[in-house]
């Protein structure tokens, strides 16, 4: 068996901070490259806990471009999950560039080595609103019980 090749410094250092900065134990479980014969590896499986479980999601760097925003690939479980398409308020206006502007990508900085952990902990937060909006929908009291529960640990 094969060893990939390392990550870029730049990703590395991001990952590094993630797993020794965080107060949630998140684990890598897996690192590759997208490109045949590359330098480095520019992927990783992380594995983020949430509401008593786990879920995994792709992080895919771009190792030609290393000080890019990662691209976040999220499990099949999740496909309805998507915290950048455009969402309408109350009053009919499109409000996903505010959520944008408000993101860690907005202004991202490859150099900072807390940016993933931001971004990671970014997302988990909104998937988290994004199961309190499906059980909302869920017409079971004692199931929204559990389940909020759930989500406030």
């Amino acid at each position: 068996m094969v060893a990939e090749p390392p990550l870029p410094p730049t990703i590395s250092a991001q990952l590094k901070h993630l797993l020794v900065h965080s107060s949630l134990p998140f684990r890598v479980e897996q690192i590759w490259s997208g490109c045949k014969n590359s330098r480095f590896a520019d992927r990783f499986t992380l594995v983020i806990p949430f509401c008593l479980d786990y879920v995994k999601w792709d992080i895919a760097y771009n190792a030609l471009f290393p000080s890019a925003a990662p691209d976040i690939v999220f499990s099949p479980n999740d496909e309805e999950f998507c915290p950048f398409l455009p969402i309408i308020d109350g009053e009919g206006e499109v409000i996903v560039v505010a959520r944008l502007k408000k993101s860690v990508l907005w202004d991202w900085n490859s150099k900072d080595p807390s940016r993933l952990l931001k971004l990671v902990e970014e997302m988990r937060d909104w998937k988290g609103q994004y199961q309190r909006k499906c059980v909302g929908q869920i017409d079971d009291a004692r199931l929204k019980f559990e389940i909020n529960t759930i989500l406030s640990r």
